[in-house]
């Protein structure tokens, strides 16, 4: 029973660094959250106060930003895609996300106060901007 539960400790445990996107949001110093939305599960990385896919994380360390971040970095302060409403807490804490054609996420909170909102200072300095 011991070497049963070492191994799956240790399986879980490479998961989680292997996972690119668990691992992008953690050297972000995030918070890498699985969210339920319309019959599907997305990945989430709370930074700060602010939420935003997780693979948008991963794609920005490729040098290739995703709608979700272009709009926010060029300071759009609406959802140009799709809103759309989850938990992200086990305290039942709903959050509204913009969901854009390419998949990518950020709640539409942190767009409504924009990226030179001091509350967004903490993604700010996560995404390079």
């Amino acid at each position: 029973m011991k070497i049963f539960l070492t191994l799956l400790l240790l399986s879980t445990t490479t998961f989680a660094f292997s996972n690119p996107q668990r691992r992008e949001c953690l050297q972000k110093n995030g918070e890498f959250i699985v969210a339920d939305i319309e019959n599907d599960q997305v990945a989430l990385c709370k930074i700060g106060h602010s939420y935003i896919g997780a693979l948008d994380l991963v794609y920005l360390t490729s040098n290739q930003p995703t709608e979700s971040l272009i709009n926010y970095s060029h300071r759009q302060l609406s959802c140009l895609g799709k809103e759309i409403q989850t938990t992200v807490n086990d305290s039942g804490e709903l959050k509204l996300l913009c969901l854009h054609d390419d998949g990518s996420l950020i709640d539409v909170e942190s767009l409504q106060l924009g990226r030179d909102s001091a509350q967004n200072l903490v993604l700010n300095s996560a995404l390079g901007l």
